[in-house]
């Protein structure tokens, strides 16, 4: 074989793992890029989240129109409270803290019918007119509910939807 022959096919291989190479970061960028849109940012302010001594849940993704209502986080008497909002005026509020001891009256509220959680047990009804979910994990007790037209769907939504952020 030849030095030039040689040359041609070292020069093919470098072609070839560039361009291999180069679909490979096309592919990557891509992944990311959809992987990202798909994720809701954590617009909860990490001076609270990280201030609590359970575990803190946000949705990964919000229901259609809704947005995290600026400044609404806040704790009181250590439960974590924020809201996310829709252009309608539609609110939903959810509250988060340490689970209590007794949870027995939690899971035979009247009213309320269980549903499927990732995070831990959850119940679907309605709280004096309301709609309204309650979540229990290991460590937080999570209550979601909103303004009277607010769904139970939509509830239901942000509940399937909850993460760990802290």
């Amino acid at each position: 074989m030849s030095e030039g022959d040689v040359r041609s096919k070292r020069n093919r291989r470098i072609a070839l793992l560039c361009i291999a190479t180069g679909i490979l970061i096309a592919l990557l960028a891509a992944g990311f890029i959809l992987y990202s849109k798909g994720q809701t940012k954590v617009p909860l302010p990490k001076e609270l989240t990280k201030s609590v001594d359970y575990t803190v849940y946000y949705p990964s993704s919000l229901p259609e129109d809704f947005s995290y209502k600026p400044g609404s986080a806040q704790l009181n008497q250590g439960g974590l409270f924020y809201q996310i909002a829709n252009s309608d005026d539609q609110i939903i509020y959810i509250t988060e803290q340490t689970v209590p001891t007794n949870l027995a009256m939690i899971k035979s509220l009247s009213g309320f019918s269980p549903f499927s959680v990732a995070i831990g047990e959850a119940s679907l009804g309605t709280q004096n007119g309301v709609s309204a979910a309650i979540i229990t994990t290991k460590k937080t007790l999570i209550t979601i509910n909103g303004t009277q037209d607010v769904p139970t769907s939509t509830l239901a939504h942000v509940a399937k939807k909850l993460r760990e952020v802290n």
